[in-house]
């Protein structure tokens, strides 16, 4: 195995076992062509490794997901948090501008209806709602990454006592393939949600 493989494999394996759900496919243009060897350790990985416990969120999340509702809103009802708490804790976390609060409020409704790719959702806004709904941020982590290898979905369907099998992909930005481009230039709240759908 290279220092680079190594230095990835590490990163992910540390990442897993803080009870993060790393995408793999993150790593994907940093292995660059040695790709395909580190897909392969970090199935082996997932394959091997003990799960972190499920928690009564997780499983009602994977639930969720397993029944076609989007895990976000079923959470955050769960909680019992307006969506307007959630976009007041992501403006002031993200330290985005009030001018900017509609975007912000339609970017988070289109991620809770799961209309955006959740690969463009940064880390840090994962992280801001998380904690506007007072839950371990694993909880919001797991349904981003819910494309994951097989093994990942596998042991996240099998702890609530369901099996999700389907190809694996990262899904494609909405819009991906629509003509013509944006009439707006991207800014902060692209940055941390994507172009939107």
């Amino acid at each position: 195995m290279t220092d680079t493989i190594r230095t990835l494999l590490d990163e992910y394996t540390t990442r897993f076992r803080r009870g993060e759900h790393p995408d793999p496919l993150d790593y994907q243009a940093r292995a660059g062509a040695r790709w395909a060897e580190l897909a392969a350790r970090i199935d082996a990985h997932l394959r091997d490794a003990t799960p972190p416990a499920p928690t009564p969120d997780g499983v009602a999340t994977m639930r969720q997901f397993l029944s076609g509702t989007p895990p976000l809103l079923a959470l955050r009802r769960r909680r019992g948090v307006p969506g307007s708490d959630v976009v007041h804790a992501l403006m002031e976390r993200l330290h985005i501008p009030e001018a900017r609060r509609d975007k912000v409020t339609l970017r988070y409704r289109q991620l809770e209806a799961g209309l955006l790719a959740l690969p463009a959702v940064t880390d840090e806004a994962l992280d801001a709602i998380a904690a506007a709904l007072d839950v371990d941020r694993r909880e919001v982590y797991a349904w981003r990454a819910l494309d994951a290898p097989t093994a990942a979905r596998a042991r996240a369907a099998l702890a609530v006592g369901a099996h999700q099998g389907g190809p694996i992909r990262r899904p494609e930005p909405p819009g991906a393939h629509a003509g013509g481009g944006r009439a707006d230039a991207p800014d902060e709240v692209d940055a941390h949600f994507g172009p939107g759908p």
